[in-house]
């Protein structure tokens, strides 16, 4: 069966890694680290190509015969970065720096695992030559050290992504070679949908900023003197297009006697999206207080909803996003003789839970998951 035999295979992944950097010091303010690091991977995987036959009279449903197969990959990437740092003042730090990353791809979106039904037309196929993601980030913080501000920070970000990893859902006609790899001689030429995960040939951005505030207020009169207060707040906004492979019949010229008066063609367009779980806002912050042995923690976390995955169509009805996550947690311990101290956690106290659903519009419910209020007392002793 596909759900056992289907699903096995092999593999090998061999990764190596070198890294150079340096420390230049440039007068009195500032600290100059350009490095480079280059890193090389090579995989071997072997699976099954299943298939699931339209039945013969008298045969089961699933009968179902394997191929093996094999992938071979080796990709290696040489990857810059400089950071500059100013500090014309003890209490001022300013850093820039520039950046490339990459974001390999698991080894299910590429190894060999191909599964086509000849009963319903359908292929799940890994794309064999499915490329690391690319990003090139730019990023600049300001961070400020008072003793009455705290300890404040803010900072701006800008990545840029090339060959996103992405899934797709397509209809592949007879004729068409969408995947170079994927030769399906079962099909007969017929029409199949296929699911797959290609490289996004469209370029990919996150840009944003964060502000970061950790301040006590010692210098308050009385009893305000034991506040404490953290704050983060990280602002986001992302950016693509998304291949979008549409059939679409074209009427013939001149129009035939007999039927089919129509031409079946693939049409590559693209759409504009946000990136898969890309929230715009997050927001943590805590509220403290603090006096002699004793010490709490009022703490809020929000997140906006974001997508988490596109559909086929040519709108985002058919997406599937998550919706906002708002949670409270409250935390105390009391300092007790003897290195003794007691101590209470309470966990999601307003009983927040993941939900996700389809269209924005109507918000069909997708996945619903409560994990209610937790609660935690107990005494620890310190050695």
């Amino acid at each position: 069966r596909y759900g056992s035999l289907g699903q096995d295979y092999e593999g090998s992944e061999t990764f190596q890694a070198l890294y150079a950097m340096s420390e230049i010091k440039i007068g009195q303010y500032l600290t100059f680290m350009p490095g480079v690091r280059w890193e090389g991977e090579a995989t071997d995987y072997s699976g099954k190509f299943s298939t699931a036959l339209e039945p013969a009279a008298g045969t089961p449903l699933d009968q179902i015969s394997y191929t093996d197969t094999t992938t071979t990959r080796d990709n290696s990437f040489l990857l810059p970065m400089v950071h500059l740092q100013v500090k014309p003042t003890n209490w001022i730090n300013l850093r820039l720096a520039y950046t490339q990353t990459i974001s390999r791809p698991d080894f299910r979106q590429f190894a060999p695992i191909t599964y086509f039904n000849a009963i319903s037309n359908y292929a799940y196929a890994p794309n064999q030559n499915l490329k690391s993601s690319r990003s090139t980030n730019y990023d600049a913080s300001l961070s400020l050290y008072r003793n009455k501000l705290g300890f404040f920070t803010a900072s701006v970000f800008y990545k840029s992504i090339e060959d996103l990893i992405w899934t797709v859902n397509f209809n592949n006609l007879p004729g068409q070679q969408i995947l170079p790899d994927l030769v399906i001689e079962e099909a007969q030429g017929k029409a199949i949908d296929v699911s797959t995960v290609i490289n996004n040939p469209f370029e990919a951005t996150v840009k944003g900023f964060e502000l970061d505030w950790q301040a006590r207020f010692w210098y308050l009169p009385s009893f305000l003197k034991g506040l404490v207060l953290n704050v983060n707040y990280t602002h986001i906004l992302s950016d693509t297009k998304v291949p979008e492979i549409n059939v679409k019949e074209i009427p013939l010229d001149p129009p035939p006697r007999n039927p089919p008066f129509y031409e079946t063609v693939l049409v590559d367009t693209a759409l504009a999206r946000t990136l898969p779980d890309q929230p715009n806002d997050i927001l943590n912050l805590t509220l403290g207080y603090d006096y002699k042995g004793f010490s709490t923690r009022f703490s809020v976390f929000y997140q906006l909803g974001s997508t988490l995955g596109t559909g086929s169509r040519r709108t985002t009805n058919d997406d599937t996003f998550k919706e906002d996550y708002f949670r409270i947690d409250v935390s105390a311990n009391q300092k007790l003789p003897y290195n003794f101290q007691i101590y209470a956690n309470l966990n999601n106290l307003n009983g927040a839970g993941d939900e996700t659903y389809q269209s924005p519009i109507l918000k069909y419910p997708t996945s619903q998951q409560y994990y209610g209020f937790t609660m935690d007392i107990g005494v620890r002793y310190k050695f």
